[in-house]
């Protein structure tokens, strides 16, 4: 199949691939039915569909290379996106040229059938295979135990000898004890490896897989031969204990995913109607049937009933489309579309899933940013393996020309088990998915934990001013012009209102409470400013340029603070000036980063703010006002076309394009928790003191892997040693390589508690 459609490639990257299907002919019929489909289908229309499922059979890069290129498999299939810590695939086709149920009958004859059903429990399966393994670790345990008390007479030095009779039924016993430990148990250290050999690559398990083939034959030969007792109290215990060290670690990397998934999901609150009035509620607390007030450019939390008369939806973060969708009263919301032009009323039909808006947010970029640490772990495990069979093999001959037969099949042996690639391999997601939590619960959430990698190798940082040095909703706000009527405060009210812009959120927070007008013909200009009709009255609310001030004549103030103009029908009427408060801690957080990194500063603003700025950002041409959006993001693509790495800081509202063309972008969110799927990290405002501290820490990590890496290499290559003279017995290897897996975890885990500790975190 992949040699027809030229994607062979994928048997040409660094990991191992080729997962074989255990029931290539099931049709998955049952995804036919509505009913049944509707739990993995979380967005259609008569053209688009988007499903996800569990793929327990995902775990490497050449499956997130296959499962991204089923569209070149199937006609109409659009894109398709692996998470592979969950394990997880979303797919984007269209529901009039292909079944749910022929997606995933593709994706069985790949070797990846999906797990169904799961209940809307994305962790049943790892569930599942959490109770097989421990089954398998229970049989191997028995057999281990009843084999080495068969075994115990061969351990006593200058014991009289076992009657040949008895020896030989211990023997016979022994060997159909471990027919369970090499069949069951160890079963997938062979399937791995065959299946590594269908694909022509090695894989990590094969050296186990042929340590355990050599000593079960040639414990099996000299049993059947009565020759020896053979080896089988090693190999059921090599198998128990490296069991044990797999079970360790699928715990500790569901315990990761757990905590990202559930615990440190994004902090997003919304504007819920009650009958005292709109108050901010946290998703966590929305229920059926709960009615939201949602704005420009806000996002559908759940799917839901349009209460208003017409609406206008955004659906690119999760369809691609850029073309809004108009939706009528009583019309059908899908979560995950964005509110566009005129305010809105909501009904939501079913309770907030956070992870599928955590969905939305892995879907920040097209493509993830190759990291060299990861590069690095991926080829060190590839070579390492090859490295290990041939001295493996070299130590064999070695001993089998000095004579000493059982000594070269001891040997092989246990070079092929204490040497694997395991804790390199988990060492770079193990340290970021540690730094990960411990940034959540300073309310710093990322995207995923590689970011951290690309947040290390920045060397320049872009702030924003508005909403992310200062703090709009705590401004100081009067009001100089004419004075307005009752009517034309409630419909300059209701305007602002429409709108997530920070100034906007102040001249709403300055002016009185009272009943909202509905509004028309609603418009936004990103950095300009608003238009809209309300209570029979054109209102503009903006700039000086985007009101026509400068043009009137309106001498602007010389003061430290912006303005927000407002033009009626026509006729300018004055405007607001806000005096912003500069967030706590700022000042330390500029003159700590910049010991760092290269700072900037792009403002939508005019220049009045200057005199206070100029004190942090000394550097030369390091400021710029009158920054429209899309002049932000050609800067900061500029910077990188000069070979910078950019770390974008914004309010995530006005600067989605800058947040979008950075290497790192970085939302501050308020008080009011604004989802920016267009970032890749998520800082609460109160959290933005830690900023400093977390750029450090990321580069701990990095610091923290590479000392891993070494800490492993000479594990392995001390191992190996005593291996090759003979002066390691394959159950002591059995015993040294979990540990070896154990002691990376706990030695990052530890250099991340104490780094973390000295920050404060």
């Amino acid at each position: 199949m992949l040699q027809e459609h030229q994607l062979c490639t994928y048997y040409q990257l660094t990991e191992k691939p080729g997962k074989r299907p255990e029931a290539p002919d099931r049709q998955y019929r049952e995804l036919d039915l509505p009913a049944i489909a509707g739990r993995y289908i979380s967005y259609r229309s008569d053209r688009q569909a988007i499903a996800s499922f569990f793929l327990p059979q995902a775990h490497c890069a050449s499956c997130i290379w296959l499962l991204e290129r089923l569209h070149q498999l199937m006609p109409g299939i659009y894109s398709s996106r692996l998470s592979l810590l969950e394990r997880r695939l979303s797919i984007t086709y269209n529901p009039k040229q292909v079944a749910l149920s022929g997606i995933a009958s593709l994706l069985a004859r790949l070797g990846y059938p999906p797990d169904l059903p799961h209940d809307d429990n994305e962790l049943q399966g790892q569930r599942r295979q959490n109770r097989r393994l421990i089954t398998q670790i229970g049989v191997a345990g028995f057999c281990f135990g009843n084999i080495m008390m068969l075994s115990f007479p061969d351990y006593l030095v200058g014991s009289d000898p076992v009657e040949p009779s008895l020896q030989q039924f211990f023997g016979w016993l022994s060997l159909a004890l471990a027919l369970p430990v090499f069949f069951y148990s160890a079963v997938n250290y062979f399937k791995n490896t065959w299946q590594a050999a269908q694909a022509r690559y090695f894989s990590i398990d094969m050296p186990i897989a042929l340590g355990l083939t050599a000593m079960m034959l040639r414990s099996g030969y000299e049993i059947v031969t009565a020759t020896g007792t053979g080896y089988l109290d090693s190999l059921a215990g090599l198998v128990f204990f490296l069991l044990i060290g797999r079970y360790a670690q699928a715990r500790t990397y569901q315990a990761l995913t757990f905590d990202r998934k559930y615990t440190s999901f994004l902090p997003l609150a919304v504007l819920r109607i009650k009958e005292e009035g709109e108050v901010i509620t946290p998703i966590a607390d929305l229920r059926p049937g709960d009615v939201l007030w949602l704005r420009n450019g806000e996002l559908i939390v759940a799917e839901a009933e349009l209460l208003s008369s017409v609406a206008q939806v955004d659906y690119s973060f999760i369809t691609g489309e850029e073309l809004p969708v108009v939706a009528r009263k009583g019309d059908l919301l899908h979560a995950g579309g964005r509110i566009v032009g005129d305010a809105v009323r909501i009904r939501l039909r079913q309770s907030v899933q956070p992870g599928h808006l955590a969905d939305l947010w892995n879907h920040r970029r097209g493509r993830d940013q190759a990291v060299s640490l990861s590069r690095l772990a991926d080829r060190l495990a590839k070579y390492f393996t090859v490295v290990v069979l041939a001295i493996a093999l070299l130590t064999f001959l070695y001993w089998m020309l000095a004579g000493n037969t059982g000594k070269a099949v001891l040997s092989m042996t246990s070079v092929l088990i204490i040497a694997c690639p395991c804790a390199l391999a988990i060492t770079v997601p193990f340290t970021l998915g540690n730094m990960m939590r411990r940034a959540a619960r300073q309310q710093i959430y990322l995207r995923q934990s590689l970011v951290l990698e690309d947040v290390a190798a920045a060397d320049t940082l872009v702030f924003d001013k508005t909403g992310t040095l200062t703090q709009a909703m705590a401004a100081r706000v009067s009001w100089q012009g004419r004075q307005l009527t009752a009517q034309q405060w409630q419909a300059v009210r209701s305007v602002a209102l429409q709108s997530l812009h920070p100034l906007s959120r102040a001249v709403v927070a300055a002016l009185p409470p009272q009943p909202l007008l509905p509004v028309s013909a609603f418009s936004e200009q990103a950095g300009l400013g608003l238009t809209a009709e309300a209570g029979g009255y054109r209102v503009q609310l903006g700039s000086a340029a985007f009101t026509g001030a400068v043009a009137e004549g309106l001498q602007v103030p010389e003061a430290e603070g912006s303005q927000v103009y407002v033009r009626i029908d026509d006729e300018l009427m004055g405007f607001f000036l806000i005096r912003k408060n500069v967030r706590e801690g700022v000042e330390a957080v500029i003159r700590s980063l910049s010991r760092r990194l290269r700072l900037y500063l792009l403002s939508g603003d005019a220049p009045q703010d200057r005199s206070w700025l100029q004190s942090w950002f000394r550097q030369d041409d390091s400021m710029h006002f009158h920054m429209l959006p899309e002049q932000k993001a050609a800067f900061i693509r500029e910077q990188q076309r000069q070979g910078h790495d950019v770390i974008m800081v914004g309010d995530g509202l006005n600067d989605a394009a800058a947040l979008q063309a950075s290497r790192v972008g970085i939302a501050v969110a308020d008080n009011l928790h604004q989802f920016t799927p267009g970032c890749d990290v998520l800082v609460h405002a109160s959290a933005l003191k830690h900023l400093p501290a977390f750029i450090e820490l990321s580069h701990a990590a990095r610091r923290i892997i590479l000392y891993t890496f070494l800490f492993s290499l000479v594990y392995n290559v001390a191992g190996m040693l005593l291996a090759v003279q003979g002066a390691l017995s394959p159950l002591a290897a059995a015993v040294l390589m979990p540990i070896s897996s154990l002691s990376v975890m706990s030695l990052s885990a530890v250099a991340c508690w104490m780094v973390s500790r000295r920050k404060g975190w």
